[in-house]
């Protein structure tokens, strides 16, 4: 009888050690999950506030795209192109 309780004293350290591992090796594994997690939040908070973004930088896009035709400087009438012109 003493063998079989100092078995199940040996048997519930050996438990209690092993669990402690598993916790430290999935604190481990999880530290890149959490962060990619984070940084997903992160994108998903922001996903408003780019649609708004998106605005000022299509209005700029289609400035450089589709520039004004109108030049009044003296150099762009000597046949430069317009995107030249809208530049200075």
């Amino acid at each position: 009888m003493n063998r079989l309780a100092a078995y199940k004293v040996s048997l519930r350290r050996d438990i209690g050690r092993r669990r402690v591992q598993c916790v430290a090796d999935t604190a481990r594994v999880m530290r890149p999950l959490v962060w990619a997690e984070r940084v997903r939040a992160f994108f998903r908070k922001l996903g408003p506030l780019a649609a708004i973004a998106t605005v000022p930088a299509l209005a700029l896009v289609m400035r450089v795209a589709f520039p004004a035709r109108s030049c009044s400087a003296r150099w762009c009438v000597g046949g430069l192109s317009s995107l030249t012109c809208s530049v200075f």
